[in-house]
Formats: C-alpha cells, sequence, structure tokens
C-alpha cells in the first residue's frame, strides 16, 4: 500500500443525473497521485453508460445491490494508497481538498483523518447553506463526537490503516455506518484535526430526501445505544449514556418537526421523557423546550416550529386536557422569554 496518493472511493445506486459531475469533481483536484473508484451498486438507471467516457481516468466496478457500506469497503479493498476519500456520488468536491487535507496527514503521522465542514447545494447545485462544526466541536474528542456527532463522510480524509483497524464500515447497517466508524476510531484513541474551511458540497434533492427519514434517525440512536453496549468503556464515556441518549433523541424529534413529518416525533419524545423519569412533566417540558431553542438557532428557524411540537409533546407526556390548559401559559411565557433571547444573540451576531 502507498501513502503517497489518494484513493476516492465514490459508491453509486441510481446516479445517473449526477455522477458525471461528482467524477469530475474529483478528476478536477489539484493532485499528483489520485485514483477514482466507483463502485456501482447495483444500479438500474444509466450510471455505468455516463461513465463511459471516463473509464480510461477510473476505476468502474459493478456489484449486486448490497448497500452503501458494503460499496465503500469494497472500494477499500481495491484501494492502492492510504489515503481515503468517500465521496457520495450526488455531491461535489470543492477545489483544495486534497492538498491541504493531505498535506495535514503527512505533517502529523499520528492524524487518522482531517475532517472539514461543507456546503449544502440543491438539485440544481445552488448553494442553500454552510456547515461549520468545528463552532460546536472545537476538539475532536469522543465525548464531542457522541454529543453533536458533526459526521459527513465527505468532509473527511481517512487513512486506510485506521478504517481497516476498525473493521472498515459495518454491513449491518444501511445507514449510520459513517457516524459508528467515527466513533470506533475514536474509541480507540485516534487523533484528528480540523480544516477550518468547506471542502465538499452536499446535494440535497427530491430522490435524496425520499428515503426514509425515521428510519435513518432510528439508525442514528441504534448506533449510540449499540456504542455504549460495548465492554470496557472508560467509566466517564459510560456515565455519559443518558445524557447522549437524551440529546440524539432530542435533536431526532427536531429533524423531523423541522421537516414537517409527524411520524416518529412522539416515539422520539417519549423515549426522552424516560431519560428524565424522575422530574415532573412540567419540568421535563422546559428542558425540551431549551434544547429545542438552541436547535432553532443552528438551524435558523423560527420558533414557531417550537410551537407546532406541542400536541407531541401533549402526546408523549400523556397530558389531559384541562392539565395542559393550565400549563401552557407558563410554556408561553418561556417561548416569549427564548424570542427575547433569540433577537438578542441574532443582535450580537451570533
Amino acid at each position: 500500500m502507498n501513502a503517497s496518493g489518494i484513493s476516492v472511493v465514490i459508491p453509486a445506486y441510481n446516479r445517473g443525473a449526477f455522477i458525471v459531475q461528482t467524477v469530475q469533481s474529483a478528476l478536477d483536484q489539484a493532485y499528483p497521485d489520485v485514483e477514482i473508484i466507483v463502485i456501482d451498486d447495483g444500479s438500474k438507471d444509466d450510471t455505468g453508460l455516463r461513465l463511459e467516457p471516463y473509464l480510461d481516468r477510473i476505476r468502474y466496478v459493478f456489484q449486486d445491490n448490497a448497500g452503501v457500506s458494503a460499496a465503500r469497503n469494497h472500494g477499500i479493498r481495491l484501494a492502492s494508497y492510504d489515503y481515503l476519500v468517500f465521496l457520495d456520488s450526488d455531491d461535489l468536491l470543492l477545489p483544495g481538498k486534497f492538498g491541504v487535507q493531505a498535506a495535514m496527514l503527512d505533517a502529523d503521522p499520528e492524524l487518522a483523518f482531517v475532517h472539514s465542514g461543507w456546503v449544502f447545494i440543491d438539485q440544481d447545485g445552488r448553494r442553500t447553506g454552510l456547515s461549520e462544526p468545528w463552532r460546536e466541536v472545537p476538539e475532536h474528542t469522543l465525548e464531542n463526537w457522541l454529543m453533536y456527532k458533526p459526521v459527513f463522510m465527505g468532509a473527511s480524509m481517512v487513512r486506510k490503516s485506521w478504517v481497516e483497524r476498525v473493521g472498515c464500515f459495518d454491513t449491518a447497517y444501511r445507514q449510520g455506518e459513517d457516524l459508528k466508524l467515527f466513533l470506533q476510531m475514536l474509541l480507540l484513541g485516534s487523533k484528528a484535526a480540523w480544516q477550518r474551511a468547506p471542502t465538499v458540497c452536499y446535494r440535497r434533492h427530491e430522490a435524496s430526501l425520499t428515503y426514509d427519514k425515521i428510519e435513518m434517525l432510528r439508525c442514528g440512536i441504534r448506533v449510540v445505544d449499540e456504542f455504549f453496549c460495548q465492554p470496557g468503556l472508560p467509566a466517564h464515556i459510560r456515565e455519559m449514556k443518558e445524557k447522549v441518549a437524551f440529546g440524539t433523541l432530542m435533536w431526532s424529534a427536531w429533524q423531523l418537526n423541522v421537516a414537517g413529518i409527524e411520524e416518529g416525533v412522539v416515539e422520539f419524545l417519549r423515549q426522552a421523557a424516560a431519560c428524565n423519569s424522575a422530574l415532573r412533566p412540567e419540568q421535563i417540558i422546559q428542558i425540551w423546550l431549551q434544547a429545542f431553542y438552541y436547535h432553532s438557532l443552528d438551524d435558523e428557524k423560527p420558533l414557531d416550529v417550537i410551537y407546532r411540537l406541542w400536541p407531541h409533546i401533549r402526546a408523549a407526556l400523556a397530558i389531559d386536557e384541562d392539565h395542559w390548559a393550565r400549563l401552557e401559559p407558563a410554556l408561553l411565557r418561556w417561548l416569549k422569554c427564548f424570542a427575547v433571547l433569540k433577537a438578542s444573540y441574532q443582535k450580537d451576531g451570533g
């Protein structure tokens, strides 16, 4: 295995509409030793046909459909270099990613991966947002990754030796496998660094949004649950179990709410309530509203999005109509206080 180059692994399934742009964004990187490996995971569209003009510059392999984890693992086995970039087949690399991230790995042999920010784009490539995860996670500690999960595979460059050390991607997961990979590397003591700039565009389009979002969130919760079931975890990590579970559940409920998906919200809130079972419903709701307030800041959503959660909160805590009538005025006062805080936060440029 040669450590002086970069292997780009692109799993693809029915991505004929975007695959050429994705591959071209990798070919356009100004770096001398790069191999591009496309693992076609049983596409039924024209993905393979569209790549025919590139076959002298990429390695194209077709396999029966087995899921993204199996496709990535196939690419890892074929990779000639120790530096890996995992690029989804509808996303785009930004110029300069390879040079900067490879130089950082070259400069510190102890680094397992370099992570970065990313730009959100729509189906037509128009920029719609920006993620700078180092603002919440200034250091790549296991504790920070458990709490905030700043995962996006295309934003990283990872050493193949470390990926293999943790057993590559878990094929039992169709989603959430990337989070598990990073958590296992950090658990084994991997060192990582930030490139504090976006290096990839994450394309959100109709096809990418039609997957089962509830199942994706359930997979994330499952990854966290199974992580804490491992034997031999350090005591200070094991003590984080309920806090991490609560944060993951609240974030999951929020994600469904923002997406306008009602199914699953009550399920996640009920599980979150179990993390605070010693508290009264009023205390639980106050904690929930604080969590949703911070999520509204992160996602730049108005506070009326929180108000949409009212019926789900009632159902999750089994609050009857009379109790809710007495409780709701206090909730509205809390939201009013949050609105003042939010206005102050935005005025100060937060």
